[in-house]
């Protein structure tokens, strides 16, 4: 041989001899000792060509054989031959033993496949029995048993989740999406359910109770559901008297918990979400008049009123309507995104409508809610006539986006249908081209068309009005302050001493901050004076 790669090359070559020869097991006597002597002999006389044992594809296969092999190698061709068949059988029969090896393995693995799907399979059918006659324990039964590790987290969530979507399709008139069926299933543990308005939250939370009630047999006085405002509380409790002929479980805000918690003997200071009671505002509002009765008292709420509105004076000041009230109500005008009755807008084009509407005396609400098919409603603008019925302003700012677009054609059809409600819609463009002072006279000659007042107020009652604004927003930012320190449950002296260490951004913030010190002693010690108590204080006792 002349190296490995040719000693690998020769072995090729005599292994494809050999495959040319099929009937080993009956001819290998003639192949070795008649026909492979034949050939050693005719390649050593120049006569291979005129061996008539060989087939061209075998001469040519010895052809190249012969330059690879020496002499004596060459006489030991049938040798050669022999001890490479041997060889070729040895691992022919060793790759069959292997072969066989992996067949075996992999019946083996078949057959734990299909028995690890049949006990998976049976878990579910057994998972699927507790659900339906125990559901609350299912999570205890899959814990205890043996083959739980078959089912993962996610595939018993959805277990779970199909079971309460079926289960709801069954029970409720318009049933459940698989992520509120999901919330639904969730019945161990705390949940959190974070989505948009109008999502279906309240439906998720009551179907809940429900399901607790109707499908686990869970006594409806064991379950209670909680709303921020009393409104959203009665509305939980109308859907679920819709699904339940039987005890309701219990629903209240929680300042209603709170309440029955502690049974205060108090009288209850509260500011009603809808207007309804705003006792709490007037006694702290008491509570600022009275210290407005000390000069020096009096000085330093001025002092503070004036630095907070110091940059809108710098800014009149730089832009020349420093001489009066026309033009300090000229630059309230222009601020982009404030109206004179204080709110922040989210365009100009609705500053503009709010703006005519404040000064013309019409009454409005901004974004009021309107429930529109389960769904969270707030058109820009809602001017009432009667409690039923009114004008809608909607400013649609985006025209042009596709879905803003077929948003807005879904509002147009929606109030199109309301017999004792009027849509005005207004475009950017409608401001743009014809300015503001035609679109003003547009919307007045629009407004007065269909029944509403637009009487113009005198310029001396519109600066009131901004004046008195900017003093309630005092009020409300001292109120919210101090709502926050009473859910702390905060002394005066705690209060004090959190104030000493804190660090203020600016003049403004340390000028309040020594002013609501004052004013918070001296509403703790009214409400000791008078029995009083309010609903953070309320929170904090039965807390």
């Amino acid at each position: 041989m002349k190296g490995d790669l040719l000693e690998h090359t020769a072995l090729t070559l005599i292994d494809k001899l050999i495959a040319c020869w099929t009937n080993w097991n009956f001819d290998e006597e003639y192949y070795l000792t008649v026909l492979t002597p034949s050939i050693v002999r005719s390649v050593g006389s120049a006569h291979l060509m005129d061996n008539e044992k060989l087939n061209d594809r075998e001469k040519k296969i010895v052809t190249e054989l012969r330059p690879l092999l020496s002499q004596e190698e060459w006489q030991q061709l049938p040798t050669l031959i022999a001890q490479r068949r041997v060889n070729k059988l040895k691992e022919l029969d060793s790759d069959r033993q292997r072969a066989k090896a992996l067949r075996k393995a992999e019946r083996e693995r078949r057959r734990a496949e299909e028995a690890r799907i049949a006990r998976k399979r049976a878990l579910v059918d057994r998972l699927e029995d507790v659900f339906d006659s125990d559901f609350l324990s299912a999570d205890g039964v899959l814990a205890a048993d043996p083959d739980a590790e078959l089912i993962s987290g996610d595939e018993y969530d959805e277990l779970k989740t199909r079971f309460v979507l079926d289960w709801a399709a069954r029970e409720l008139p318009q049933g459940l999406d698989p992520e509120q069926a999901a919330a639904v299933a969730a019945t161990s543990g705390d949940v959190q359910v974070v989505a948009r308005a109008g999502s279906g939250k309240t439906k998720t939370l009551v179907t809940r109770a429900i399901f607790l009630q109707k499908h686990c047999r869970v006594s409806p006085h064991e379950i209670l559901l909680l709303a921020f405002n009393k409104k959203a509380a009665e509305e939980i409790q109308n859907r679920l008297a819709q699904m339940i002929d039987e005890d309701l479980p219990h629903v209240m805000t929680f300042h209603a918990l709170a309440y029955a918690i502690v049974h205060p003997e108090e009288s209850l200071l509260y500011d009603g979400s809808r207007g309804e009671n705003q006792s709490l505002s007037r006694v702290f509002q008491q509570v600022i008049d009275d210290h407005l009765g000390v000069s020096a008292f009096k000085a330093q709420i001025r002092e503070l009123m004036l630095a907070h509105f110091r940059e809108d004076w710098e800014r009149i000041v730089a832009g020349g309507y420093d001489k009066g009230k026309e033009e300090l109500l000229e630059f309230r005008r222009s601020l982009p995104r404030e109206g004179l009755r204080g709110e922040y807008l989210k365009s100009y084009g609705e500053k503009v409508i709010a703006d005519f509407l404040f000064e013309h005396d019409v009454p409005y609400k901004y974004e009021r809610n309107h429930w529109w098919s389960d769904v969270n409603y707030r058109p820009d603008f809602t001017i009432f006539k009667t409690k039923k019925s009114g004008v809608i302003i909607e400013y649609f700012g985006r025209q042009g986006e596709g879905d803003y677009d077929e948003n807005s054609q879904a509002k147009r059809d929606y109030w199109a249908r309301k017999p004792h409600w009027s849509l005005l819609e207004f475009a950017p463009s409608d401001i743009t081209t014809n300015g503001v002072e035609k679109f003003r006279k547009r919307l007045k000659a629009s407004l007065e068309k269909l029944g509403v007042s637009c009487k113009r107020l005198s310029e001396d009652e519109i600066w009131h009005r901004v004046r008195d604004r900017a003093i309630d927003r005092f009020t409300t930012s001292c109120v919210t302050f101090i709502g926050r320190c009473r859910k702390r449950w905060l002394t005066s002296d705690e209060l004090d001493t959190l104030i000493e260490d804190h660090t203020t951004l600016s003049t403004v913030e340390g000028m309040f901050l020594r002013i609501i010190s004052t004013l918070y002693e001296a509403y703790l010690g009214r409400l000791d004076a008078t029995g009083e108590e309010d609903f953070d204080g309320l929170m904090q006792r039965a807390a």
